[in-house]
């Protein structure tokens, strides 16, 4: 039974009942799929295809099958193995022959690698977004207008991928690469971590069209969180919900969802690592 059944008025709590179903990778692949398979993959262009083994494991190698079938000649397609309930790129490798690369038994989300980022520098990043959930029924949620852009610390090539530095953006993971670089003074455009607002910047100086894809980011937090079978129980009473989710441009700047982070009550949105 859920524990807000006891809730008197006056109380409250810092987390949704049923939202850690949006902060491990096996449940928030499955919620996706569930969109994917009742609304059209056409809607969900943004999310990668994506196997939860060994459930899933039929259906990967199928996939295999399909990619390698595809693929032109001298490309080699590559696909992501990530653990569950994983978190600083721990337990990440990537794969370009999952029949044999994974273990039949193995307990593992793998996605289709996206082998094609949109880099900045010949560096891979992506932008980690943060939201501000205040209320399920009726739905209310807040975009910040800040957030991180998250680089790699080796340049960018898909034809090695044993490399984390140069395929993983996370901070906690780059961080430890003697070649990592920190902005100076108040720079937000220097160094392996920038602001998102140096991001969008940098991207509008090349050229590139922002508004289009800021309407697309901002439409895919109220997709997912809208959906009951994300959330389960409607908790009454609250404090709030802080939802971090990473974003990975591609070229063309079409737009691919990675991860939600769910935060708790963090407060200092663009300082947080």
């Amino acid at each position: 039974m859920c524990v807000c059944t006891f809730m008197v008025t006056w109380q409250r709590v810092n987390h949704f009942p049923g939202t850690y179903l949006l902060g491990r990778k096996d449940n928030m692949a499955r919620v996706c799929n569930k969109f994917r398979r009742t609304f059209g993959a056409e809607n969900f262009e943004y999310f990668p295809k994506t196997f939860i083994c060994p459930g899933d494991r039929a259906e990967l190698l199928a996939d295999e099958e399909e990619c390698k079938t595809k693929a032109k000649k001298g490309e080699v397609p590559m696909w992501i193995v990530k653990p569950p309930a994983g978190c600083k790129g721990i337990g990440i490798r990537l794969v370009t022959d999952p029949s044999t690369q994974i273990k039949e038994r193995a307990i593992v989300v793998v996605s289709r690698y996206i082998d094609n980022p949109l880099l900045i520098n010949q560096t891979k990043f992506d932008l980690r977004l943060y939201v501000a959930v205040t209320s399920f029924n009726p739905l209310r949620v807040y975009i910040h207008e800040h957030g991180l852009g998250r680089f790699c610390t080796v340049k960018y090539t898909n034809k090695a991928r044993k490399n984390r530095f140069r395929h993983l953006t996370n901070y906690s993971l780059n961080k430890n690469n003697p070649e990592f670089k920190r902005a100076e003074g108040d720079a937000d455009d220097e160094g392996h971590k920038w602001s998102a607002r140096a991001v969008w910047a940098h991207l509008e100086k090349q050229g590139v069209d922002t508004g289009p894809i800021k309407d697309k980011i901002d439409g895919i937090p109220r997709l997912i969180v809208s959906r009951r079978v994300c959330v389960g129980v409607v908790c009454a009473r609250w404090q709030e919900q802080m939802i971090g989710r990473r974003v990975l441009l591609a070229p063309l700047c079409c737009l691919l969802l990675r991860r939600l982070y769910l935060c708790g009550e963090r407060r200092d949105l663009v300082g947080q690592t």
